[in-house]
């Protein structure tokens, strides 16, 4: 670019002709020499005397690009002490600096294209002469040219920054999502010796987060700096056409600038199309990656086979899962097209394949089009829930085959996958026979009532195609003795699938029980089959248990119905468990020790049952297997949920051969007691009436579901179920009415909440949930719960520095990952009952006013020290109203009170770490609830509950053992600020029956107080009970009954002192089969309320949480590092230093009192 400057020039001549203005008037040679920049005339002289305005703003831009140039210096060796920082902690100093500079040289380009324009804007002023508006224009034209130089020199210096910091975070800190628990586990523990070591790889690990918003700022720069350059060459332009090549050279840098900022942001799309996802949970990443969803993807793959292996195997392509809408092409030649993520594939491919190279290709079309096309094809609309705050809605789910879930649910993301989910392998089949799957029936010949005999069906299923007419003999194994044989010729007519039978007979078998009940004891059988030149074995490890779901008649709690609990052994339990989900919205990194921790964590807080809920996946054999080892029931729904599904031929034979295949799969495994047809859909029937789903002129028809219900989960799914498995109990739905007859199948329609038959699934979220009038006197409750927030260690996984920093930024994070419509809304109802909620988080309408984020600090209780009490005090409520629920629902275990025999609460695990009803967090960290849990689901528990209106407390001894108890209960009563003791008011010996709840006593709460004497009211005071069971088996079983204790107001209202609990010491113990850290806890001279300890980033469980400690307690919790942590270096003196503890009083941080003020 050609270019010439004389300002400076200029300047010197004005200088010059301030101290010659009397002589130039009548030197005419000088006025020539001076109009070789001005041209002057006599008159027009006398105007030098009085500098124009524009002679100001010139020496105001020269002040500017002298700044500028020295900032760029300053800039220039920030950029290079930034890069040269590794993870030492100065990066933000760094970045923060770069910042502020960047930010200054901008307003500083900004000021100078401001002056600029005051001068070409005098232009027209007519104040001054032509020459000197000549003069104007060419200084105008000369710093134009100047600053646009200096902004092209800046903004390359930018953008070689931002390349060298994006090459930066895409080096070792890429984010591969499908190994991101892998990286962080392994990060953690080549890292877990000491805490420095720790911190640095937090530190190392909140970078990544930075520099992608270091890369937003820097591209921010360059596009505002962008904008000036084209007004800087505009100006030049505008000027005139004294330099037509300077002219010439601002228009092409004008269009070579708009295309290079085209080119730019299509590099950066196709940068991030191509490298490895980000953290599909982090921030808003969901609506980012929704696209993947909408495209089609192949999967190809190159094979080489010898001219022997085409010739001599029987050939076949087995996929264990395609999830999604595939076809699938060998050698280019379409083999199979499937639309079922339920079931494996095999393909018989013998045909196809050549000498040499063979390709594979996989095609995934979007599943939501698929979706979309097949429901707008059939004849009629097919209702389902849609999700609120969801972007795949209306999904119409019910068409496509696969995790309902996928498709977003009131708990979760949407991330519609597909792809190969599973092994895909060619398999040749070289032996004559091979031996599939074995099925497991038993019998007691003698009756149900007596299980001294069992007789022992071993069913093999096989594929002897090419071993027709040869001789095999089939042998049976237990626990390594020989049991039975048999020899059998293949006949020509044997199907593929064939099946032989294999029978023993077992004398006084080992039974196996669920958890708490007896030893879950399993047998080891093999089946071994050989013949002249091949052999084959097969094995598995199964229990010998006997299971009835137990429906009858009763007149039980003042109710006509029937009764519904299962029977074990001839025993009756009592269910205590939960609801499982999907554990990860990408089935393919879910880690088989992340499925161990969960369902270790249920065996440890008491649990019996798990019901794996019908809108996810089939679970892994894995899982079942340690259900078995565990002694955790499994009540198995189908994968269908929350709607009503098509009936056409194609979807009905689709759905059948999924069932059909599943059943083969998991009929082996000894804890599924039951099969559950679907989830809510026939309870959807009375939800869609007035549902707000149908499009226009479209209304509910009952008929057309009922129809539709039958023939799915009546007229086909339940006859095949009882064909293929007869020794397990089937429910067409849940919640249900129950039947009128098993044999023949007889459905009872009507209100599927009717709490004298099936079971029932409670939702109230409007009641106070601690008022144990609002649940139903149900005979099995097998869905309910209320919500809470994931802790702030699991929401800075997934947030971003700046997420935290105002109420604002953190409420918009965290109202996008709500999927329960009103749901915190919900929660702050049942909050604002009993808790002071730190401000602003008591209304919604606070968090949007950008005066909280002053108020907050003005308090002296920071913003996000704010976020936190607010999400301790949502899981602290969510565990109440539990806690509540569990102890009416285990006191109704009482004929008189409704003989409930059953409560799975919603729901066990995390998808993802958004607001949800569940127990354990996605990261596998337990909440309060599930501590609560462990404790309401003991074997024996001491249940205390005040009637409404009424001056009474009642207390309850509930018992799952199998025997009589004897228990001794004391009741103290005790001051809620110190938590002294100030009378002992009775000692109750009491002798339980087994399996039973038994009313003990009623108490006055006036009496309890006896103010006069004690000066307690119900705000000062509580009433504490410590319970001794005297029985040798409940000694071997666990903690033997747990203090409990009850206030007689709420929260908000007591009395409370302020004191600090701490850490006294840590002791490391490990063992063969478990890693414990003994923690000592003291507590000062006051009454701690809720008081959580937490290890953040180590997996595993505490002893006890979320529990009161008295005045100058002294506690020893027990944390259990989970099987799943690979944090065994972690050393006692590192340990202690990452336990957090918290407690309500310390939530409230004595700001209570100038909260209420400013509200």
């Amino acid at each position: 670019m050609a270019t010439r400057d004389l300002t400076r020039s200029f300047l010197q001549l004005r200088a010059d002709e301030k101290a010659k203005v009397l002589r130039r008037k009548n030197i005419v040679s000088h006025r020539e020499e001076g109009n070789a920049l001005i041209k002057s005339a006599d008159q027009e002289a006398t105007s030098v005397t009085i500098a124009p305005g524009w002679v100001d703003v010139v020496a105001g831009t020269n002040q500017h690009v002298a700044r500028i140039k020295e900032m760029m210096e300053k800039l220039h060796k920030l950029h290079t002490s930034r890069l040269m920082v590794r993870f030492d902690g100065s990066e933000s100093k760094y970045e923060q600096e770069i910042d502020q500079v960047t930010q200054e040289i901008t307003d500083e380009f900004r000021s100078a294209e401001k002056g600029l324009r005051r001068m070409a804007q005098s232009d027209h002023s007519g104040e001054f002469s032509a020459a000197d508006a000549k003069t104007r224009q060419n200084v105008q034209r000369a710093l134009a040219t100047q600053l646009q130089t200096l902004s092209g020199d800046f903004r390359k210096s930018q953008k070689t920054y931002l390349a060298r910091v994006k090459n930066q975070k895409e080096g070792p800190v890429e984010f591969d999502f499908l190994a991101e628990n892998e990286a962080k586990q392994k990060r953690r523990g080549d890292t877990g010796f000491t805490q420095a070591q720790v911190t640095e790889v937090e530190i190392a690990e909140d970078l990544i987060n930075e520099r992608d918003q270091e890369i937003q700022r820097i591209a921010t720069s360059i596009t505002e700096l962008a904008t000036i350059f084209k007004e800087l060459a505009v100006l030049v332009i505008d000027q005139g056409t004294i330099l037509d090549r300077i002219d010439y050279n601002m228009e092409q840098v004008v269009e070579q600038t708009e295309k290079g900022i085209e080119e730019l942001e299509k590099a950066e799309q196709t940068q991030k199309n191509s490298r490895p996802m980000k953290d599909p949970y982090y921030r808003f990443n969901e609506r980012e990656y929704e696209w993947i969803a909408k495209e089609t993807w192949v999967y190809e793959t190159k094979v080489t086979l010898s001219s022997e292996s085409v010739e001599s195997a029987n050939t076949k392509l087995v996929f264990e899962t395609l999830d999604g809408v595939a076809r699938v092409f060998v050698n280019g030649k379409l083999v199979t097209a499937t639309a079922n993520s339920f079931r494996s594939y095999t393909i018989d491919i013998d045909s196809l394949l050549v000498n040499g190279v063979n390709q594979i290709t996989v095609e995934f079309a979007p599943v939501t089009e698929y979706a979309k096309d097949t429901a707008t094809q059939y004849p009629y609309f097919v209702p389902a829930t849609e999700n609120f705050n969801t972007w795949t809605e209306p999904s119409h789910r019910s068409f496509a085959r696969k995790a309902g879930s996928d498709f977003g649910w009131d708990w979760g993301p949407a991330f519609v996958t597909a792809g190969i989910a599973g092994s895909a392998y060619l398999e040749f089949q070289t032996p004559s026979l091979v031996l599939k799957e074995m099925q497991v029936v038993q019998a007691f010949p003698a009756g149900k009532e007596d299980l001294s005999v069992v007789r022992v069906s071993v069913s093999v299923t096989l594929d002897g195609a090419k071993a027709r007419h040869e001789n095999v003999t089939f042998a049976l194994f237990v626990n390594g003795g020989h049991q039975t044989a048999v020899t059998t010729t293949i006949l020509e007519d044997w199907a593929e699938d064939a099946v032989v039978e294999l029978l023993f007979e077992l004398e006084n078998p080992r039974l196996w029980w669920p958890v708490r009940y007896g030893e879950p004891y399993l047998y080891n059988l093999r089946v071994d089959a050989w013949g002249v030149d091949f052999n084959s074995s097969l094995a598995h490890k199964s229990g010998i248990r006997l299971v009835e779901l137990v429906q009858e008649d009763t007149n039980a709690g003042n109710v006509t119905g029937q009764t519904f609990y299962f029977k074990i052994n001839n025993v009756p339990i009592f269910v205590k468990g939960a609801n499982w989900i999907p554990t990860d919205s990408f089935p393919t990194r879910v880690k088989p020790t992340a499925v161990r921790h969960l369902l270790e964590s249920v065996r440890t807080a008491n649990m019996n049952m798990i019901r794996v809920w019908g809108g996810g996946r089939y679970e892994s054999d894995q899982f079942y297997s340690e259900c078995d080892r565990l002694g955790i029931l499994v009540w198995q729904e189908l994968m269908f949920a929350c709607g009503m599904y098509p009936r056409d031929s194609a979807f009905l034979d689709n759905a059948m051969r999924e069932v059909t295949f599943q059943i083969a799969r998991l009929r082996k495994y000894t804890s599924i007691v039951i099969w559950g047809g679907n989830n809510e859909n026939e309870n959807m029937m009375e939800q869609f009436v007035d549902a707000p789903i149908f499009p226009p002129g479209v209304a509910f028809n009952r008929d057309i579901a009922v129809a539709d219900f039958t023939k799915l989960f009546v007229d086909l799914i339940q006859p095949a179920i009882v064909s293929m498995d007869p020794t397990r109990p089937f429910v067409d739905t849940s919640p249900s009415n129950g039947v009128y007859s098993v044999d023949p199948y007889v459905k009872r329609w009507g209100p599927t909440n009717e709490i004298a038959f099936g079971d029932v699934h409670f939702y109230d979220y409007k009641s106070d949930c601690q008022d144990y009038r609002m649940y139903p006197r149900a005979r099995f409750i097998s869905e309910f719960g209320f919500q809470s927030w994931p802790s702030a260690a699991s929401l800075r996984d997934v947030s971003s520095k700046e997420d935290w920093k105002s109420f604002q930024s953190f409420w918009q994070f965290l109202k996008y990952r709500e999927r329960h419509e009103n749901g915190t809304a919900q929660m702050l109802a049942q909050l604002n009952r009993r808790f002071h909620v730190p401000f602003p988080f008591r209304h919604e309408k606070w968090l949007g006013e950008g005066s909280a984020n002053q108020s907050a600090e003005v308090l002296g209780f920071s913003i996000e020290k704010r976020i936190e009490s607010y999400l301790y005090l949502t899981q602290i409520q969510q565990s109440l109203c539990y806690q509540t629920a569990i102890r009416t629902w285990r006191r109704g275990k009482n004929a008189n009170l409704g003989m409930t025999m059953g409560i799975l609460y919603w729901q066990l695990n995390d998808i993802w770490q958004g607001s949800s009803w569940s127990s354990i967090e996605y990261s596998g960290r337990w909440k309060s609830l599930h501590y609560v849990a462990k404790r309401e689901f003991a074997p024996f528990i001491v249940s205390i509950h005040e009637r409404a209106h009424d001056d009474t407390v009642e207390v309850y001894g509930v018992s799952d053992v199998n025997e009589g108890l004897q228990v001794d209960v004391v009741y103290e009563l005790r001051r809620t600020t110190c938590g002294s003791l100030l009378k002992s008011i009775d000692r109750k010996a009491v002798a339980m029956a087994a399996l039973e709840s038994q009313f003990i006593e009623e108490l006055s709460i006036t009496t309890i107080l006896d103010e006069d004497a004690t000066s307690c009211h119900h705000r000062s005071c509580f009433l504490y009970a410590r319970c001794v069971v005297k029985s040798a088996i409940m000694l071997e079983i666990s903690t033997a009954c747990e203090d409990t204790y009850h206030f007689f107001a709420p929260f908000k209202h007591l009395n409370l002192g302020w004191g600090q609990v701490a850490v006294h010491s840590v002791v490391k113990t490990e063992t063969d089969s478990a890693t414990v850290f003994s923690v000592e806890m003291l507590s000062t001279n006051f009454v701690a309320l809720f008081v959580e300890v937490d290890a953040p980033g180590v997996l595993g469980y505490w002893s006890s949480n979320s529990f009161l400690m008295l005045a100058n307690e002294t506690k020893t919790l027990n944390f259990t590092l989970s099987s799943a942590d690979d944090g065994n270096n972690l050393l006692a003196d590192a340990f202690s230093k990452i336990i957090q503890v918290n407690w309500l009083q310390k939530s409230y941080d004595n700001s209570i009192a100038l909260d209420a003020a400013v509200q």
